[in-house]
Order: structure tokens, then C-alpha cells, then sequence
């Protein structure tokens, strides 16, 4: 959801709900690990270039996820994760016709993690264990991130115009 996906607003609000896929590569006990879940993100934007099919923006953005997943060579080992992330975001709409937005947007976020690890695998040996352990996480994590996102809006004229004409700039529509 986009509170100005083709709307000429300086200010704009963009809520994603979704499901993010998140890989550890070359981790040293145990190679590479997949873990997939749940994404709420929350973007505030400032218009920057605004066109009537694209609009640039910029701001701040916190996420929440709660992820889980096994490394790849310990599929007995499964990982829970819940994590908070904040950052700033670039985000790109592009006006595809009447009543549809493409949304990308591309981030840097600083990501704190906290859960717990369980099963058959050791990360005092780094290997696989005979008995079943359990480990908590307590993970800080810097990553970029790339989000395609879709929305429609039932869009009418007039207070376009107006609002451009208030900034000093060419309305989108006459």
C-alpha cells in the first residue's frame, strides 16, 4: 500500500506486507542456510522527482520479520529468528496505466535478530550431534534489500493541479 503511488505529494507512506526469502552464504559450521517468512515493512518518503509515470522517493523505513530455516547441510537443525530492522530506503514508482503502480524500492538496513536454534547439530564441534541442542541467537546483521511491490488506485483529477501549482512545480494534470 502507497499513500502516493502516482500522486504529486512531496510526502508519501508505504506499507508492505509480504514473504522474504533470506540466505546465509559460506558460514563456517555449516555452509549456507535458506530462511524464508513473514516481512512488515513501513516506509515514509519524500518525493523527490514526480512525473506523471514515475515518482522517486526517499526516506527512512523499519521493517519487523520472523523468519525460520535450516542450513543446507543440517536439515535436522531448524532456526527461528524475529527481527527488527531500520534504514533508509529509494523507492522507485512507476505508473504503468489508469490504475496501476509498479513499486521497487531498494534499502541499506541494519537488522538486530533475536530466537533460538534447535536440533542436531553441535556449534561447539561444527558438526552434526548426536543429541538434540538447543542455542539462542542474538544476531546484528547489515544487508540491502530489494522489494518489487504492485498497487492499484482509483485516481481522479483536480487537486492535482493545485497542490503542484502550491510547490512551484508543473502540475501532472491539467
Amino acid at each position: 500500500m502507497d499513500t502516493a503511488p502516482a500522486r504529486d505529494k512531496l510526502y508519501n507512506y508505504n506499507l508492505t506486507v509480504g514473504y522474504g526469502i533470506f540466505r546465509n552464504t559460506n558460514n563456517a559450521a555449516w555452509g549456507n542456510a535458506d530462511l524464508d517468512g513473514l516481512i512488515i515493512s513501513n516506509s515514509f518518503g519524500f518525493g523527490t522527482l514526480i512525473t506523471p509515470k514515475v515518482r522517486i522517493w526517499f526516506g527512512p523505513e523499519i521493517k519487523v520479520t520472523w523468519v525460520d530455516g535450516s542450513p543446507h547441510n543440517y536439515s535436522n537443525y531448524k532456526i527461528n529468528l524475529f527481527g527488527v530492522g531500520k534504514g533508509l530506503v529509494l523507492g522507485v514508482n512507476f505508473n504503468d496505466s489508469e490504475k496501476l503502480t509498479t513499486v521497487v524500492k531498494m534499502g541499506f538496513q541494519v537488522f538486530d535478530y533475536v530466537g533460538e536454534g534447535k536440533g542436531f547439530f553441535s556449534h561447539e564441534t561444527n558438526s552434526a550431534s548426536t543429541s538434540y541442542l538447543r542455542r539462542d541467537y542474538d544476531v546484528r546483521e547489515k544487508m540491502f534489500t530489494l522489494t518489487l511491490e504492485s498497487c492499484s488506485e482509483h485516481r481522479t483529477t483536480g487537486r492535482v493541479g493545485k497542490r503542484a501549482a502550491a510547490f512551484g512545480r508543473k502540475p501532472l494534470v491539467q
